[in-house]
């Protein structure tokens, strides 16, 4: 073959080979202990300690001590949120006793130095590693080149019109020198050589080259797991939503899953890891499984969820296929007719004032994460987005907002948007002096926010008694919606030791609730009063 077609041809004639004698790039060795063929792990999965030495049988090693190793036909991808991923293989390879170099093809390109973990090494006898390299991709012209110095090559002369075969015996860019059987030497150039022999060691996609020592010959297999960059997934929530049943009608739940690994992976069973590892270090992906809870609603096309530690990881049915730069959005479980409560909230705590002077009242959605009201597993943090259905029919994107990791039977709100029907505003109506400057029920500095004109404090001189006020602030809610009432929840912001009417709840120790109807079309006020230091 020419050698310009070489790469392409290669590429699926010669599989990823183990690099020899020749040029070597990026190559960080890993060490390794000795590991006894067939015998159990220890639970933390590090490979088992054998007293025998690797000397006994070893051997100097060749080109022919090579065994190459395809990419496998299935492995166990554990990703990590935006982190990395672990993946996890087992490879069959036929070992002679002695030295062995086997290179494990299709490893990924964003390889992470030194996260290759033998799991276990099952074979005939005893396997004890000696160290690993990782390479990354070198099936180029150059290379190939350089791999066939001393052997024969055909090569065509344009002079005669004839093909002439020689020994190569240097290259120098892209000229090579041939020495022919009669002994003359001639200088061709590489678009012009066809390669007799396929040099060892050289491979489209990145590996890792493993030395090994085998007692006895035989097939091994090898189960190992490595790190890599470029894998990562994200979650995002799809809530159909209808106004009138207070109800999500739907709440599908996807993941997108992105290989950017710079290698592909074939019917992999994928897990995802809801939250973070800490530390660059943390190793990923230990623990003993828990059982798997029953997915939600469809069990055909839902994810199964298991506990590892405290954190929570998802299964996805099924094998993927996981092609090199390729994006995949992949159902993970989907909840229907999941009664939700929805509130108008305004108030203090919540937003400032538009500019003019009225804010939009914000829309929350109350969820409660309960098999009874249709959901109750783990959700995964990511972005929410909110569809209604229009008078055409079609879904409206109405709402959107980002929801962090919740857990079974957890409740929690959902800020989806404001509201162009539903405003309010808040002002100050009235200031009273207190006799005596007591202050033992303001402990805090009046709250600004929220648009109130609250009173600043002036510092107060050395020997100056403080002096405070009682202000009531009052806040008017205003319907503008001509078909329906609504039911508004004020939500203010007071000082901690601040003492309400009964009328007001705390969720919080600097916060007010209080629950105000609105008829349609009209308004509604409601009062508070704090006391506030102004001097």
């Amino acid at each position: 073959m020419r050698l310009q077609d070489t790469r392409r041809t290669f590429s699926t004639m010669l599989q990823p080979f183990a690099l020899g004698a020749l040029v070597i790039f990026g190559m960080n060795a890993l060490p390794f202990t000795h590991v006894q063929a067939n015998e159990p792990m220890p639970r933390n999965g590090a490979a088992e300690v054998t007293p025998k030495t690797a000397a006994a049988f070893a051997q100097p090693t060749t080109d022919s001590d090579l065994v190459t190793s395809d990419p496998a036909d299935q492995s166990d991808i554990t990703v990590y949120g935006n982190q990395f991923a672990q993946v996890q293989e087992t490879r069959t390879v036929t070992l002679k006793a002695g030295r062995n170099r086997v290179q494990l093809n299709g490893v990924a390109a964003r390889y992470r130095v030194d996260s290759l973990r033998l799991v276990s090494a099952k074979g005939t006898g005893t396997f004890a590693y000696r160290s690993a390299t990782y390479q990354p991709a070198n099936l180029f012209n150059e290379q190939l080149l350089a791999g066939s110095i001393g052997k024969q090559v055909k090569a065509w002369r344009y002079t005669t019109k004839q093909e002439v075969t020689g020994t190569l015996k240097s290259v120098n860019g892209t000229a090579l020198v041939l020495v022919l059987a009669d002994g003359k030497t001639e200088l061709v150039n590489t678009n012009d050589v066809t390669l007799l022999d396929s040099p060892t060691g050289l491979s489209n996609t990145a590996s890792l080259v493993v030395e090994a020592d085998v007692s006895a010959a035989g097939d091994y297999q090898i189960d190992f797991l490595y790190e890599t960059e470029g894998v990562t997934w994200s979650a995002k929530h799809s809530l159909i939503f209808d106004d009138e049943k207070s109800e999500v009608s739907s709440w599908e739940a996807t993941v997108s899953l992105v290989n950017e690994s710079g290698t592909s992976f074939k019917n992999a069973t994928v897990r995802l890891l809801s939250g973070k590892v800490a530390g660059e270090d943390a190793p990923g992906g230990r623990g003993l499984y828990q059982a798997a809870r029953a997915p939600m609603n469809d069990a055909s096309e839902s994810a199964s969820v298991e506990n590892v530690g405290d954190q929570k990881v998802y299964t996805l049915p099924g094998t993927l296929n996981m092609a090199s730069g390729q994006t995949r959005q992949v159902p993970l479980f989907n909840g229907k007719n999941v009664p939700v409560k929805r509130t108008y909230v305004v108030g203090t705590a919540t937003a400032r004032y538009s500019a003019d002077g009225k804010a939009d009242a914000q829309i929350r959605l109350t969820v409660e994460n309960c098999e009874k009201h249709h959901l109750g597993q783990p959700i995964p943090s990511g972005l929410v987005k909110v569809y209604q259905y229009n008078v055409a029919k079609k879904l409206q994107l109405t709402g959107s907002t980002r929801v962090s990791e919740k857990a079974q039977d957890e409740i929690f709100d959902l800020n989806i948007g404001t509201s162009s029907d539903v405003k309010w505003d808040v002002k100050l109506v009235e200031a009273v002096p207190v006799d005596g400057g007591d202050a033992t029920v303001t402990p805090n500095k009046p709250k600004t926010s929220g648009g109130a004109r609250a009173v600043q404090p002036t510092p107060v001189a050395q020997g100056d008694q403080a002096q405070f006020e009682d202000h009531t602030y009052q806040v008017t809610v205003y319907n503008y919606k001509r078909d329906r009432n609504v039911d508004v929840q004020v939500e203010v912001a007071v000082p901690v030791k601040q003492v309400l009417d009964a009328t007001w709840t705390r969720p919080r120790a600097d916060r007010a609730n209080k629950t105000l109807t609105v008829p349609k079309s009209d308004k509604a006020s409601v009062k508070y009063t704090i006391r506030q230091q102004v001097r």
